[in-house]
């Protein structure tokens, strides 16, 4: 592990290339985030800063010996049982990353009526106050069901949505015709409206996860229904909407 993390909180996953091909739809948009690096050789992944000066090529040559040792016997040191795109040894070139813990949710926070409004000291309303997601609490009690994360986020956000109305020209941005939107329905030109802003997602179609025909398929109209079903609106965050869409 790292000198500077006695705690253990960081490790290395590192994937060579009968793994990496399993994942070709990720592992591309990861090195591009720059969260996934490629080595060509155990000695080029030996040179990677995240190791401790102690690790060296050898070393990790001996781990990935181990690790092929381990499944050829069926069961490893660790217990592993379970072997998938072995052999590991002299397999480059290799990919690798660096996993740490996140803060994957938070309980409590600002009290809410039914609309979303922000509730003051005395329970009333406060005036022009709105707040949705996990920076409000009460919701889920002491602690919420797992795959219920999104009942704050995507419901009171949609409620909160509808009570304040989008205009057009909002924060400077043109509007949007419907008849317009539905021009823009190809690779060369995607866009799509979530609620109520459009989006030109042509550059990004080759990068989605889940491949360039799940947005195409929505090109040209609202998407927002089959957007919230999957993802959070704070996914949105990384695109600048072209526009607002009016009547």
């Amino acid at each position: 592990m790292l000198e500077a993390d006695p705690q253990g909180l960081q490790f290395a996953i590192v994937l060579n290339q009968a793994a990496a091909s399993r994942t070709e739809i990720h592992i591309p948009l990861y090195m591009q985030k720059g969260l996934i690096r490629k080595f060509d050789t155990a000695q080029d992944l030996a040179r990677w800063a995240f190791w401790n000066p102690h690790v060296t090529a050898e070393a990790l040559r001996g781990s990935f010996a181990a690790y092929d040792e381990g499944a050829r016997a069926g069961r490893d040191a660790f217990g592993k049982a379970f072997f998938h795109n072995v052999p590991f040894a002299d397999a480059g070139p290799y990919y690798a990353g660096v996993v740490t813990p996140v803060i994957h949710y938070c309980m409590g926070g600002l009290r809410v009526d039914a609309e979303g409004s922000v509730l003051g000291a005395h329970g009333a309303p406060i005036p022009g106050l709105h707040a949705a997601g996990e920076v409000i609490g009460g919701l889920h009690g002491k602690n919420r069901l797992g795959g219920n994360a999104l009942t704050e986020c995507v419901v009171f956000g949609r409620t909160i949505g509808n009570k304040l109305a989008i205009g057009g020209g909002e924060g400077g941005l043109r509007g949007i015709s419907g008849s317009e939107l539905r021009q823009h329905v190809s690779r060369e030109s995607c866009w799509v409206a979530l609620h109520g802003r459009v989006y030109d997602f042509t550059s990004f179609l080759d990068e989605h996860p889940a491949g360039a025909e799940a947005i195409l398929r929505q090109a040209g109209g609202d998407a927002s229904d089959i957007f919230d079903a999957i993802h959070t609106q704070t996914m949105l965050d990384d695109f600048k909407p072209i526009g607002v869409l009016v009547p």
